[in-house]
C-alpha cells in the first residue's frame, strides 16, 4: 500500500490487531505528509552551542547540514531511522512524519527523524553526536 502518514498508521494498527506480523506489511509513503501544515521552527543543540532556523521549504536535516553539522542519514523519506536525534525538550508540537518509529515511540517524544519530522508552534532542543564542520 502507499499513502499519507495517517492512512498508513491506521492500516498498521488494523494489520497488528488482525494478528499479522508487522514486518510482513509492505508500504510506501507520500513525500511530505504530516498532521499539521509545515511552518518554520528553530533547532537548538546546546552541546554544540548551535541554533539553526529551519525554514518552511527545508527539512531539519537539510538545515542542520547547511549550518555545517555533520549528519548521519540514508533514505531522506522517514523510513530508515538513521537521521533520528534525541529530543531534549520542545516548546512546540513534534509532527512525527516518519514511518520508522512506532505510535508508542512517537507519543513518548524521545526521538525524531530529522529528514521529515517538523516542529509546529515553537522550537526543539536536540542532541547529536555529530560535530560542526
Amino acid at each position: 500500500m502507499c499513502g499519507p502518514i495517517g492512512m498508513l498508521e491506521a492500516a498498521k494498527r488494523h494489520w497488528q490487531r488482525s494478528g499479522r506480523p508487522v514486518d510482513q506489511m509492505r508500504f510506501e509513503t507520500f513525500g511530505n505528509s504530516g498532521r499539521f501544515a509545515s511552518e518554520p521552527f528553530k533547532v537548538k543543540i546546546p552541546r554544540l552551542g548551535v541554533e539553526v532556523d529551519v525554514p518552511l521549504n527545508q527539512t531539519m536535516l537539510e538545515a542542520l547540514e547547511a549550518a555545517g553539522i555533520e549528519m548521519i542519514f540514508d533514505c531522506r523519506r522517514g523510513e530508515c531511522g538513521l537521521c533520528a536525534l534525541t529530543i531534549i525538550e520542545t516548546d512546540g508540537i513534534v509532527d512525527h512524519r516518519d514511518v520508522f518509529f512506532s505510535d508508542d515511540e512517537k507519543a513518548a517524544n524521545c526521538k525524531l527523524c530529522t529528514c521529515v519530522s517538523r516542529v509546529i508552534g515553537g522550537s526543539i532542543t536536540v542532541d547529536t553526536a555529530d560535530r560542526v564542520l
